[in-house]
């Protein structure tokens, strides 16, 4: 079976619902910048050490990300042009594959397709992603606007309370897109959960 099918998940993003988004920052040769890199990582290391999030020091001790690329899914050409999927930098490996015959197979088997004319297809995960729990909301007196909710012994959820996002994300936002602060909160609350799934 001549198929390469990519599987990953990640949280996300929809570029046509934030149009000050461009999709040209998100050439590979801009993600590979070793400068960016650079600026996302003392962006989320100051965050870290302000905040105290032990999470947030703990990436950077972990086999992580090299490059903005390794933690971003986006195909124009063979996915999505408008979606992209945003991957914690220390799961990326874990939460992606490419070429495996295991989904190609599972695929037809699920649709009745052959894999050779799939459709890329972008699915919603109705909970958070493991290891990544609780939930987060708009709260303008932290230091990013957004405060986290744990879910250990909640026992309602605010109407407003979407699955929480690994705070790096928000700086990997706020870096490819060269964001302000405004900016990046309302398109940090965008990102969901998804699994995304096409062919190249």
């Amino acid at each position: 079976m001549g198929i390469r099918m990519h599987l990953a998940m990640g949280y996300g993003l929809d570029l046509g619902e934030a149009p000050f988004l461009d999709s040209a920052r998100l050439d590979i040769d801009h993600l590979e910048e070793k400068a960016l890199f650079d600026l996302w990582e003392s962006r989320t290391l100051a965050f870290a050490r302000t905040s105290g999030e032990l999470m947030e020091k703990m990436i950077f001790k972990q086999q992580m990300a090299e490059s903005l690329a390794d933690m971003v899914v986006f195909d124009a050409e063979f996915g999505l042009e408008d979606k992209v999927l945003l991957q914690p930098a220390g799961t990326f490996r874990r939460w992606s594959r490419y070429g495996d015959l295991l989904d190609a197979y599972a695929y037809e088997a699920e649709t009745g397709i052959d894999p050779e004319n799939q459709i890329p297809t972008w699915t919603p995960v109705s909970d958070w992603l493991h290891p990544y729990r609780g939930f987060m909301v708009p709260d303008p007196s932290t230091e990013i606007g957004i405060r986290k909710i744990e879910d250990y012994g909640l026992t309602e959820v605010p109407e407003e309370a979407v699955p929480w996002v690994p705070w790096h994300l928000f700086f990997l936002i706020q870096t490819i897109f060269d964001l302000d602060h405004a900016e990046t909160v309302s398109t940090f609350l965008t990102l969901r959960p998804h699994i995304y799934r096409y062919q190249s």
